[in-house]
């Protein structure tokens, strides 16, 4: 999943959130006092290490506030310089103007947010409300400033006079476009109600993830029973081991329900007890005092249906359509229920069969929601002989990350130089300079940080720390980039192993990756981190593929412990099961895009007279579920991608993500999935476009011709 930062030129469209969590409340902020540290100056000035790299040796958390509060009265006095200038309006002293602007504020806040999601703190947490008070009245003051609108609509009126490049055209079309969106225009009556409107909006969106982080983190089970542990795979028990050991409790295991032990434990804890209670542990975040986030989802449903209808639009699904690919929610709708038919049956099908192999081998007629994962991992051991476990002694992190590194060098002509001498954050993070092979031209920073700590928020993710553009003095600036993971940590026994969904995952985050670091535009807000937000999966998705083929599993697969290849014959069972319950994964992901888009096409009313999520929850679900036991807690309530992330009425991206990806894929296959000439066809049409050009037209121009659906049919129904 990408994390997009918040742009001026974007925002109205799609309330796109700087921060991993969120937050804003208005009102003044502390004025600045004292002179500024060298950790002030390291957090908006940069350093004089490489690329201006991020000094984190330099780097404190208490000086984040300070050098905020620094930044905003520096991009005050800018702003004001742009409102009050007496010459005429033009495209470089307004539009690019603007642009350009505030890179200190925006540059501390972006990187205060990443800091805490990744090395997050007491600290930090006790400052995240003021950071975001401080940014919410920087938008606000930028965002519905009249001066600013009525320079910007000069310009506009005057775009046909102007003689501007492609890319000058569209940033002048977004500023204008998107302000009107946002009600700049409006009575000023309405404009201070979609202020408070989206300023509250913020504020319940970090409250929701909050909330779903303190459940988690409260979250845990102590087992004493060895036999309770059997099926677990050997590093989640050295790992639940060494939690009880920490904790004082030396004869139990302490387990959580983060993301990576609660798969563990549905897809192969033998007891069906445990998988209950981790199922329920899971299911009930964000539904329990005190971080219930059932006031919080209503809020937020009635307020974006609020601010839709001031902005002149139906639903909030309409107001943020506006500028994808999938322009509305009748298109999306259509999508969708297209899908549903094409997929129902098979999914129904894969169920018959796993409910059929619990009464076979455990005289279990009643399938229950925890027993779905466990009963598809024995019924896929069953059919293939194969199972995820078997892949991970292949794949250890640091040599599978070396050879992948080098595979997508290979492919992309590219170079990841290992930067050792650059200052990281945690211990466990790697830096590395990415070069053009062949020009030697520089592109970026990467910085990897993929095992698990209990302060990292949010999954799997890639993050700009820096986005790519042209700054004020007029001198290029390369991006750098966060790819963030939660594998399993090391244990006494074993390094840090990686299941083949872990591998697909590293692949799909590098995917956003080198959509950042490949950018060839001038200005941020066209980089590839804001491109509409049903296209933004594709090149990540797209890049999965490639672990489905034979070549590149036995490249990357070596044993940990005496280095040999991976047996070929275990990659041959793998790919056989690969197709395996592929409609029932997509049949989840159908689901939970529904009910997306029913709460975000609620009209003002029906949102204002809702008082309970469930039963537009369980309206929706029951169209998905074989399982005829009742509904039991609630998915939206932890549903960060729509209440405390940018994918609200936008889940269906990841579907029609797939569709172009699949599109794609068949493509490459036509010309050959290794072919250099096709790396570098997508390289230079789609990852380094960014939002040059309409996302359907820059499939177009890729492909030849539109996207169709035929490929991802196929994979389907199996072929």
């Amino acid at each position: 999943m990408n994390r997009r930062p918040m742009n001026f030129f974007r925002l109205p469209v799609l309330f796109v959130f700087i921060f991993i969590f969120q937050v804003a409340t208005l009102g003044s902020h502390p004025s600045v006092l004292g002179s500024e540290s060298s950790s002030e100056i390291a957090l908006i000035h940069g350093s004089q290490l490489f690329d201006n790299a991020f000094d984190f040796n330099e780097i404190r958390p208490e000086d984040f506030l300070p050098a905020i509060q620094q930044a905003y009265k520096i991009a005050i006095k800018e702003i004001e310089r742009i409102e009050d200038n007496p010459d005429a309006p033009t495209f470089e002293n307004t539009v690019e103007a603007v642009e350009l602007c505030c890179s200190e504020l925006e540059q501390a806040s972006q990187l205060f947010a990443n800091y805490l999601s990744v090395n997050g703190s007491e600290e930090l947490e006790r400052v995240a409300p003021e950071v975001i008070q401080i940014w919410n009245d920087y938008q606000t003051r930028i965002l519905f400033s009249q001066k600013l609108f009525s320079r910007i609509e000069h310009v506009w009126q005057k775009r046909n006079e102007l003689n501007l490049n492609r890319e000058k055209y569209l940033l002048l079309e977004r500023a204008y476009k998107n302000l009107r969106t946002l009600g700049v225009n409006l009575p000023q009556d309405q404009q201070d109600q979609v202020r408070l409107l989206m300023s509250r909006e913020q504020e319940l969106s970090f409250k929701f993830a909050e909330n779903v982080l303190k459940s988690e983190t409260h979250t845990n089970f102590e087992i004493t029973n060895p036999d309770d542990l059997k099926g677990l795979p050997s590093d989640v028990i050295a790992y639940g081991k060494q939690r009880a050991v920490e904790e004082g409790r030396p004869d139990s295991w302490i387990f959580s329900v983060a993301p990576h032990i609660f798969l563990a434990w549905s897809n192969y804890g033998e007891s069906r007890y445990w998988r209950e209670q981790f199922w329920r542990g899971r299911r009930m975040l964000g539904g329990i005092a005190p971080w219930d986030n059932t006031p919080i989802v209503l809020e937020l449903v009635r307020n974006r249906a609020q601010r839709a209808r001031l902005l002149g639009f139906s639903n909030f699904a309409e107001l943020t359509l506006q500028d994808k690919m999938l322009r509305s929610p009748q298109l999306v709708s259509n999508f969708l229920n297209d899908l549903y038919q094409a997929v129902k049956a098979k999914a129904k099908e894969e169920f018959m069969e796993l409910k059929g192999l619990a009464e076979r081998e455990d005289g279990l007629f009643e399938l229950r929601d925890w027993d779905i994962h466990y009963y598809t991992q024995k019924l896929k051991v069953k059919k293939f002989n194969v199972s995820r476990e078997q892949f991970r002694p292949y794949f250890e992190l640091n040599g599978t990350v070396r050879r992948t590194l080098e595979m997508l060098g290979s492919w992309f002509q590219i170079q990841f130089i290992p930067r050792d001498d650059l200052p990281v954050y945690h211990p466990d993070v790697r830096v590395y300079e990415v070069r053009d092979e062949r020009s030697k031209e520089y592109l970026g920073l990467l910085y990897l940080d993929l095992i698990y700590r209990p302060n990292k928020k949010g999954g799997a993710r890639m993050a700009v720390l820096r986005l790519p553009g042209q700054t004020k003095s007029g001198a290029p600036k390369r991006p750098h980039v966060l790819v963030v993971d939660e594998i399993m940590p090391p244990s006494n026994e074993t390094p840090s192993l990686l299941s083949i969904g872990e591998v697909k995952t590293f692949f799909h985050e590098m995917g956003h990756a080198l959509h950042a670091l490949f950018s060839q535009v001038t200005y941020k807000s066209m980089s590839s981190s804001n491109v509409a937000r049903d296209f933004i999966e594709f090149p990540s998705q797209l890049l999965e593929n490639w672990v489905d083929q034979k070549q590149v599993l036995l490249q990357l697969g070596r044993h940990y412990q005496h280095g040999s290849q991976i047996p070929e014959e275990l990659v041959d069972r793998w790919l056989a099961s690969n197709k395996f319950n592929v409609s029932s994964e997509t049949f989840f992901t159908l689901a939970l895009s529904e009910l997306d888009m029913n709460f975000h096409t609620l009209s003002v009313e029906s949102a204002m007279s809702l008082e309970k999520i469930e039963p537009i929850e369980i309206g929706v679900m029951k169209n998905y579920r074989f399982i005829e036991s009742e509904y039991f807690g609630s998915i939206a309530k932890s549903l960060g991608h729509l209440f405390a992330g940018g994918y609200a009425a936008g889940y269906y991206s990841y579907l029609w993500s797939n569709v172009l990806e699949a599109d794609a894929f068949e493509f490459f296959k036509e010309n050959g999935i290794y072919n250099r000439a096709m790396f570098d066809r997508f390289r230079e049409k789609v990852l380094a476009k960014g939002a040059l050009e309409d996302p359907l037209e820059l499939y177009r121009d890729f492909r030849g011709r539109p996207p169709k659906v035929d490929a991802f049919l196929k994979r389907l129904e199996g072929d």
